[in-house]
């Protein structure tokens, strides 16, 4: 069998959450980009009102459409669906739960919004810097330590608690950070990330390298950074790329910058979903080996 090079992008918003466009402009765009796979994965429904996930009412009809475009598109690319699930302890929903109900090809965990157990209010770590410096003030009283232990903790209970297939840009409690609370370089900080890897590493769940921070200048470099990455490499923990795409013309951005990334660290595999179970296929940084 022939074998031929593309990327894919397991990471994707649309109007259903808090995504620009209906589902088929970013079909479009990744057919006219070269992608081989697309996963839709529309923020899981949350118990309380925001303005980025989906609603519960609007589940069925985020299914349905996303396997019709599967079925639509099958001989250009591979259409998966997916929910990308906040983790919030005492609120949030079993990940599996919405596995099973919708029938998902796999999950997204990720965590935006940190929790003190017992206690009232969110922290969340997403979104504008205000927001970021508020949440760090009425949840945590400004003790930034406490907070970033937390979502690590948060973080770790996940990975401990919940099934799921690809963490989220694991490390962005540093984006609205921006170097003035803390640095990632302390020793605190650095006893944190590699727990969290470690543990990674145990379950075997799937590192995404998150490229929107960076293409949408709220970053330097990418989720996780490039020290992550190198622990990442060093417990064998398996990788791939996502672009977080929130408008179709996102759907395939610094890809190639962030494979080139890994293939420096020394990675040269990425996880690809086969539509039964994810695999590693080789890559160089012109694509993944098919």
């Amino acid at each position: 069998m022939k074998q031929k090079k593309g990327w894919v992008n397991y990471h994707t918003h649309t109007q259903f959450c808090d995504g620009q466009a209906d589902p088929i402009r970013y079909m479009e765009a990744a057919i006219k980009s070269g992608l081989l796979h697309l996963g839709f994965s529309a923020h899981a429904p949350v118990p309380f009102e925001n303005e980025w996930s989906i609603k519960n009412t609007d589940m069925p009809l985020y299914c349905r459409h996303i396997r019709q475009l599967s079925d639509t598109f099958h001989d250009d690319i591979r259409v998966f669906l997916a929910l990308e699930a906040d983790f919030i302890p005492e609120v949030s929903t079993d990940f599996d739960l919405f596995k099973q109900e919708y029938d998902l090809d796999y999950v997204i965990g990720g965590i935006h919004l940190i929790k003190r157990r017992g206690k009232d209010g969110l922290w969340f770590i997403d979104g504008p810097g205000q927001n970021y410096d508020l949440g760090l003030e009425k949840v945590f009283n400004n003790d930034i330590r406490m907070a970033v232990g937390h979502f690590f903790d948060q973080s770790r209970e996940m990975v401990n608690t919940q099934k799921f297939d690809i963490i989220a840009h694991f490390d962005k409690i540093t984006m609205n950070n921006s170097g003035r609370f803390f640095t990632t370089e302390e020793k605190w900080y650095q006893r944190h990330l590699l727990n969290l890897v470690q543990d990674l590493a145990n379950k075997q769940i799937i590192v995404e390298v998150n490229t929107r921070g960076k293409y949408k200048k709220r970053s330097s470099g990418f989720f996780p950074d490039l020290n992550a990455l190198e622990l990442c490499k060093r417990y064998k923990v398996p990788v791939t790329i996502s672009t977080d795409a929130h408008l179709p013309e996102e759907i395939d951005l610094l890809i190639e910058e962030a494979a080139e990334m890994l293939y420096e660290i020394g990675f040269r595999e990425l996880a690809v979903f086969s539509g039964k179970k994810w695999e590693l296929k080789s890559f160089t940084p012109e694509g993944i080996i098919f």
